[in-house]
């Protein structure tokens, strides 16, 4: 426990650019770890001693389900988006036949 915090200490006393390099560097190494062990992990499932499995290379490439995840948010945002639009056409066309019927005409009144 007293290394890490002469550690600590040690890095507070540094500069501030330094300290920033440090962090950027830091975050680098740990953020490839976690997807070099991401794709090794969508590549190479876990395979049962009697089990084979078949087609794996074709339906789990590293990046097709997401691609697909992707594909299929847009498709689905675009179809809400339509919908929206089509709505807003006839709340507009409401209120202009609304507006139109209930113009009302004032004689002027003598006082």
């Amino acid at each position: 426990m007293d290394k890490i915090i002469s550690f600590i200490r040690r890095i507070r006393s540094k500069r501030e650019e330094t300290r920033k390099m440090m962090l950027a560097v830091s975050m680098i190494v740990s953020m490839s770890l976690v997807g070099l062990i991401w794709v090794v992990g969508i590549t190479n499932p876990k395979k049962e001693k009697n089990e084979k499995v078949v087609g794996v290379e074709e339906t789990l490439k590293p990046f097709s389900l997401f691609g697909e995840s992707i594909k299929e948010s847009y498709q689905d945002l675009s179809a809400n988006l339509g919908d929206l639009g089509s709505m807003f056409r006839n709340i507009k066309d409401g209120m202009e036949e609304r507006s139109e019927k209930e113009i009302i005409e004032l004689e002027p009144t003598k006082d």
